[in-house]
Formats: C-alpha cells, structure tokens, sequence
C-alpha cells in the first residue's frame, strides 16, 4: 500500500503488472499503427471489434491473457463504454499512464493521516519503521504470540500486567516515566499516556517545520524505537536498563540529528 494508506510504499506487482499489460488494450483501442497490432487485427480479430471478440480455443496464450484483463476492466468500471471512458481518464497527453491504471486497479485502503507524520525526510527510517509497526499493532509484543504457548506473558519491566503495545505506549510505569522526562524536557505540559493520543496531539500541535516542532517529532520517534530496543534486550538477553539510560540514549540521538539539520542554529532546550 502507498504510506499515505498505512504501507511502505510497495506495490503490488500483480496489479502493476496487469496494469502495464491494459497498455496492449489501449493500443487495440485506439488501432495504433504498431505491426503487432495490425497482425492481431488481421489474424484473429477480422473485422470483429477489440472490445466484443470473445477468444477460441485456438487463438494464442498472450491473446487470452490480455482478453482476461479485457474482463477485469469491464468489470471493473462496469462496461465497455465506461471502461473506455475510464481508461481516457487515465490517459496523459494522449498517451495510458499506467501508473494511474494502478490507483484504479488496486484496493484502496483510506488515508491515514498520521503517516505523514511518522514518514519524515528528516527522521531515520529504523525510528519510523518501530513506530510505523506500533502504530499498526504489528511489534512481536508477547500478547500477539499466543501461539507460541508463552507460560509468561508479562510486561519485562514492571511484571505487573501483560505485555501489549498499549501497555508499553505508555501505560508502563517505566515507559512512562521516560516519555514524562522527555515531555519535560521539551517543555510539554499535557500528559499524554496512550500512542494514540500521542499521535494525534504531536500532528495537531507540531507538525510544522521549526526547531522545536522537529525536535519534539524526532524524540517521539526515537522514544517508542528505544523502549522497544530495551524491551527486546531485557527479554532476549537479560540486559538490565534503566529509564535514566533510555532518557539519555533519547536525547543524545534527538541533539545530534537536531545538529545536522541545523549546525547554525542555537539549539535552547
């Protein structure tokens, strides 16, 4: 799915191949004077319409292939007079842009708005990509492997409930305390304990491009990356923490990008 939708921004190449072959009917459409099109028309079509041929056992794989996305798009926009009204609407300069064949071919899944914020040029994509998965409920958190059998299933740092990605974002007493420093050190006063309401507030409140708007975007980001990389390490490896090192791994990452996009500017906070 486009990241607009929810996604990374992949295609999906089955689509985008079908939509690169509507290219083939577009020339039938139109009776390009390509010698391709013109065997076709004089081997198989005769003088039968592209649009109302109906393939025989003989005719060749590729023909029927295109003839099956010939089908698709009829159904698709609902008949041969809509279907070729569509594909005029998918022309530029006279020429089917495919990649507008795509959008109309594809399932759209509806805007999510908070991708904007979380897919910024300035913020490194391992910390987009963390929040990118907490935001869709897809981190490997232990109350999404109930099929593993897990005897505990406990939060790694308090122990006091099961581990979610709600309870890490930041209904845990460590998690929170880390995201209550950081909130004070930005000089934010509303208290925030769900990634939700996070998300909602930080796009509502700072999504513009100043110092301070970036600064706060980058330590959300980089916050929800550090307590799941802490999580991961305490889980796997036993590795103590603390919410004084996560804090300070936050904002030494948070100044050093802040640097980078602005090593003229005096940096306050």
């Amino acid at each position: 799915m486009p990241k607009s939708e929810g996604g990374l921004g992949l295609m999906d190449l089955k689509i985008w191949n079908l939509a690169l072959l509507s290219r083939s009917i577009w020339l039938f459409h139109t009776n390009a004077d390509s010698l391709w099109v013109r065997f076709v028309r004089h081997y198989y079509l005769g003088n039968s319409s592209f649009w109302d041929y109906s393939p025989r056992d003989q005719d060749s794989f590729l023909l029927k292939k295109l003839f099956g996305i010939h089908d698709r798009l009829l159904d698709l926009f609902g008949g041969i007079h809509t279907t070729i009204e569509g594909l005029h609407r998918c022309c530029v300069a006279g020429r089917l842009d495919t990649s507008l064949v795509y959008n109309v071919m594809r399932v759209s899944h509806g805007s999510r708005p908070w991708m904007r914020l979380i897919w910024r040029n300035f913020i490194p994509p391992k910390y987009s990509f963390t929040l990118w998965l907490s935001c869709r409920k897809r981190l490997a958190t232990r109350d999404s492997l109930a099929f593993m059998n897990l005897e505990d299933v406990s939060c790694v740092f308090c122990r006091d409930a099961a581990e979610s990605c709600a309870h890490l974002f930041f209904a845990c007493p460590f998690s929170l305390a880390i995201w209550n420093h950081i909130r004070t050190w930005l000089g934010i006063r509303r208290q925030m304990s769900t990634l939700e309401s996070a998300i909602k507030w930080v796009k509502k409140e700072h999504g513009g491009k100043s110092l301070r708007s970036r600064a706060l975007l980058l330590a959300f980001c980089i916050v929800v990356h550090e307590i799941w990389r802490a999580r991961n390490a305490a889980a796997f490896y036993q590795e103590p923490t603390s919410p004084e090192v996560i804090i300070a791994r936050v904002i030494l990452a948070t100044y050093r990008i802040l640097i980078k996009l602005h090593p003229t500017q005096r940096i306050t906070f």
